[in-house]
């Protein structure tokens, strides 16, 4: 299993080494200048998917038929991948809570750092769901098709909430209403993001269980 996690780190550094150094760069220096943290949770969103490339980098080099001659589990090569998108995940949250930190020690007085936290973590959850998808469509239909489904997938969630809200299905909330959610919110601050922590993280571990399934009974 270090081998395979190994095998999917190096190919995926090995690909976006200078790309991932001048992005950090250019988003840390951006979210410390203009005190905007979209650039900092964009991009850990951004680094679940840069590991989508290696289902890319398999089908070029053939890896699959090489695989199966190994004596490694379909789970094994599977989890690896999974892994792979959780470590990189992980180095953009670290990332992210230096940069804060700088921010934070640049001026204290106006960093909001139960915001910030919530943020990351809100942001981290999204990219989970995500990317979990994503590897699931890549494993069964392939890495070009599974953007594709994604976007899909994504739009038909839209449409749904969008017509269920014009239908009258879902009524939007009165402003005594709504101000109660975010007092509410406001009070859980902390809540809320490790609920969406642990319901993301299921749904990962589901996506993984679901892409084994299906790798399982893939020819190469």
């Amino acid at each position: 299993m270090k081998g395979l996690l190994y095998k999917e780190v190096a190919s995926l550094m090995g690909l976006y080494k200078k790309n991932l150094v001048l992005v950090a760069v250019i988003y840390g220096a951006l979210s410390v200048v203009t005190r905007n943290n979209f650039f900092l949770f964009f991009g850990i969103w951004m680094m679940g998917f840069y590991s989508l490339s290696s289902f890319s980098l398999d089908d070029a080099s053939g890896w699959g038929r090489y695989a199966r001659t190994l004596p490694i589990s379909d789970k094994q090569i599977v989890g690896a991948k999974f892994l792979a998108a959780l470590i990189f995940m992980a180095l953009a949250l670290v990332y992210a809570l230096v940069i804060g930190a700088v921010c934070w020690a640049m001026d204290s007085a106006s960093f909001a750092w139960a915001d910030f936290l919530a943020g990351v973590l809100l942001v981290t959850a999204v990219a989970l769901l995500s990317v979990g998808l994503m590897f699931y469509f890549a494993v069964k239909f392939g890495p070009e098709k599974s953007r594709n489904y994604f976007m899909v997938a994504a739009l038909a969630v839209f449409a749904v909430f969008f017509l269920a809200g014009q239908g009258g299905l879902l009524e939007a909330p009165s402003e005594g209403d709504l101000g109660a959610v975010l007092t509410w919110m406001e009070s859980h601050m902390v809540l809320v993001p490790l609920a969406a922590i642990a319901l993301a993280g299921l749904v990962f571990f589901l996506c993984y269980l679901a892409s084994c399934a299906v790798y399982r009974r893939k020819e190469f």
